[in-house]
């Protein structure tokens, strides 16, 4: 018997659509106490930004992020808009059990993408990032929780060559109700 391309793809992306249910069912009482660290991105968020890109007058915009849990809660994803209300980057999170690291995907509308793996300091209740983007630019950030409502970010942007072509910073607060 003779596999289509379309039925080895439906075949495999079926299986790995079980992953999820059979690790950890979706339900927030079964999640990995990892995932529930996420917890806190959960709903809208307004975010007030800054960047000093180097050789540029420096950026300053919000925007609002709404996160939820998706595909029975194996990831959690986050929808930025635009101070005019369009879609703008949609951010996809999760722990990685086998590399003991948090890990997120960033897609924007201008085709960029970005890939990063976080860890985590518990004493201080923050999550450290490092990225790589599909523009060649690499960066590092913290993001602090200062509570379960508000957090503050700081990030620093390298090109290949490891020059520092920007910093930024950003404050997000959740929306009450």
């Amino acid at each position: 018997m003779r596999l289509s391309i379309l039925s080895v793809v439906l075949v495999v992306g079926g299986m790995a659509g079980l992953a999820p249910r059979s690790c950890w069912g979706g339900e927030a009482t079964t999640r990995p106490a990892e995932l529930r660290v996420l917890e806190r991105y959960i709903g809208t968020r307004d975010i007030e930004y800054s960047g000093e890109p180097v050789g540029a007058a420096p950026i300053r915009g919000s925007t609002s992020v709404t996160g939820k849990w998706v595909l029975q809660g194996a990831f959690l994803q986050e929808d930025y808009r635009g101070e005019d209300g369009s879609l703008n980057r949609t951010v996809m999170m999760s722990f990685d059990e086998r590399a003991r690291a948090y890990v997120l995907w960033a897609f924007d509308t201008s085709g960029a993408w970005g890939e990063s793996r976080g860890n985590r300091d518990a004493r201080e209740r923050a999550l450290t990032w490092r990225s790589k983007y599909s523009t060649g630019i690499e960066g590092t950030g913290t993001e602090r929780h200062v509570d379960e409502n508000n957090g503050i970010e700081t990030a620093v942007f390298k090109n290949p060559k490891g020059e520092i072509v920007a910093r930024g910073t950003m404050a997000a607060k959740r929306r009450k109700g």
